[in-house]
């Protein structure tokens, strides 16, 4: 009865013996895996292994792959210290923060990126009292208190070593400590900060929307 079935098995598959496939018993076995099969027809003796991994991809898992693991790359931050211990920086970077509002003058000067502040100035440093914080006269005099500050700081550079520095203007508000602060650049006074900024950013929120402004005034 046993004999007759593995006939038939056989013949409906159409295959030579000893070569049947797993297919027909819901699954897929390559030509390699006849040994297993001819266990489960019954022609071989010996007991099935607990366990088998398929051929391809025993062949699968020791190929390699086709593009090589991406290496690790370098900190920039690392590479940034060490480039400034061996003398590969050449200038210094620095931050000069402008606030300009309708009743007073703000400007501080840092260092970047570390963010630690050299100098800073206002109206009410400059002996400016009152509604005159708000005046042009104020923000010229922050501008011109911020530049000596700049002076002093590029003679500390230079008895350090360092070749120059570079400054990023930062401007907020519209006040009239924001023009001040334009002309006194154009002026001598603002020369050696006047060259040796590279690049200007406007931080002025603009309001796009918003909550409801207040009520005006009426007297």
């Amino acid at each position: 009865m046993l004999s007759s079935f593995r006939q038939a098995l056989r013949a409906q598959l159409k295959c030579p013996p000893r070569a049947a496939s797993l297919s027909a018993f819901g699954g897929y076995a390559p030509p390699g895996n006849n040994a297993i099969i001819n266990q489960l027809l019954g022609d071989e003796p010996s007991a099935l292994p607990s366990s088998y991994m398929d051929v391809e991809d025993a062949k699968s898992s020791d190929e390699q792959p086709a593009t090589p693991y991406p290496t690790v790359t370098s900190n920039p931050i690392q590479d940034a210290r060490k480039a400034k211990e061996i003398g590969l920086v050449s200038a210094a970077k620095y931050a000069l923060h402008v606030y300009a509002s309708r009743n007073n003058t703000r400007m501080s000067f840092h260092r970047s990126p570390s963010g630690q502040t050299v100098a800073w100035a206002s109206a009410g440093t400059c002996k400016f009292k009152g509604v005159n914080r708000a005046s042009y006269e104020a923000g010229y005099q922050v501008a011109v208190r911020m530049f000596e500050a700049v002076a002093k700081e590029k003679a500390l550079l230079a008895e350090d070593g360092m070749k120059s520095m570079q400054i990023e203007l930062f401007l907020e508000g519209f006040g009239q400590g924001r023009d001040a602060m334009r002309k006194a650049l154009l002026t001598p006074e603002g020369t050696q900060t006047r060259e040796v900024i590279t690049r200007l950013t406007d931080k002025t929120p603009i309001k796009i929307g918003g909550t409801r402004s207040k009520k005006a005034r009426r007297i």
